[in-house]
């Protein structure tokens, strides 16, 4: 299995970089960790004393998230998905890796994935606090969302990256609702800080 080349990934999504920050000691959440690219930034910024937690479902980008980490001893790598609850759904497979879906039914094949709430996974793992969260997981934000209650009432910041627009607007009100100023980066991403 070749190696992801994180850096080519990553150039993507990197004007976001500037927004955002990290200190060391940090916890991190990567929701959607797919190969590891937010992982491995998060993990050089918070440092050794700092945790990130790679949440990934997909068996097979999730044994590519391990090599990716296989050397940074502060990440967490969790294969499941977040939901509002904890359950067990199909992850309908795209033809690309980097969109296999809880709620986009690409009409071509689905595994069965256990799936947890945010919260539970966050205690599961004897968390006290978490920093900061970045969720990429193609259509399910809302409802990762709702399965974070208590995680949400101690963030300093989110990424949330949403490809529709109504589903923006359902998750910009959540998160105005649990007190974050939004910034809207380009066409996907938003970003909550903490009022």
């Amino acid at each position: 299995m070749a190696k992801c080349r994180i850096n080519d990934t990553f150039r993507l999504e990197g004007a976001v970089l500037d927004k955002l920050s990290l200190k060391d000691g940090q916890i991190f959440i990567d929701i959607g960790s797919y190969v590891g690219t937010w992982s491995v930034w998060a993990s050089k910024q918070v440092g050794s004393d700092g945790k990130v937690v790679a949440v990934e479902p997909d068996p097979i980008n999730f044994k590519m998230l391990l090599i990716n980490i296989k050397k940074l001893k502060n990440i967490i790598p969790v294969n499941v998905a977040l939901w509002s609850e904890n359950t067990t759904l199909n992850l309908f497979m795209s033809t690309y890796p980097t969109m296999h879906s809880l709620t986009k039914n690409y009409k071509r094949s689905y595994i069965k994935v256990k799936c947890l709430t945010l919260d539970s996974l966050i205690k599961s793992l004897n968390l006290s606090e978490v920093d900061a969260l970045k969720i990429d997981v193609e259509g399910a934000e809302l409802e990762v969302l709702k399965g974070a209650k208590e995680t949400l009432k101690k963030l300093k910041w989110i990424l949330v990256e949403i490809h529709n627009e109504k589903l923006r607007k359902k998750v910009s009100t959540l998160l105005k609702n649990e007190s974050f100023i939004l910034y809207r980066i380009n066409h996907r991403h938003v970003i909550g800080l903490r009022k």
